[in-house]
Parts: structure tokens; sequence; C-alpha cells
């Protein structure tokens, strides 16, 4: 069975985040691209459907969004730091 695989830019519209959002999260590990010869990054039909919850119906899909906070303060920026979340 062949896979299927998905440039970054469908998958940044298909989620709905920005390229480098993507990015951040292969440097982080969270979702690991296939590599093609030429070096483009080609994602995983499989693998963006288990990070939707697409493949588990019986699981409840991931109702986060995004948010933004402006902060005036260092000590407010340091409190509200979410970047250890993928």
């Amino acid at each position: 069975m062949d896979e299927q695989f998905v440039s970054i830019g469908k998958v940044a519209k298909m989620l709905g985040m920005r390229i480098d959002g993507l990015r951040k999260w292969e440097r982080e590990g969270c979702l690991i691209p296939v590599r093609t010869v030429t070096n483009h990054r080609r994602y995983r039909v499989a693998d963006l459907r288990a990070l939707m919850h697409e493949d588990a119906p019986d699981v409840a899909r991931d109702t986060r969004c995004p948010l933004y906070a402006r902060v005036s303060t260092k000590k407010q920026q340091d409190a509200g730091n979410l970047d250890h979340l993928c």
C-alpha cells in the first residue's frame, strides 16, 4: 500500500497555521516530516490524521485553539510562557 504525503504548505492550510509553526514542531519532535531527494518536507497523511484524531472516532477531537494575549511586563510574560506545549 502506497503512503500518501502532503507538502508543508498544504499541511499549514489544513491545520490553519503558519509554516513556521510546523517547522517549530519539527524542531521539537512533535511532527516529523519525510525529506525528498531535493530536501523538501513531506508529511504523512496518516500522521496528520492521528494528530487531528481522525483515525480514532471514539476519541474527542482536540479543541485547542490559538490564543493571543498581550503582556505588559516581563513577569507576566514569564508566567504565560506556553512554549513547552506542542
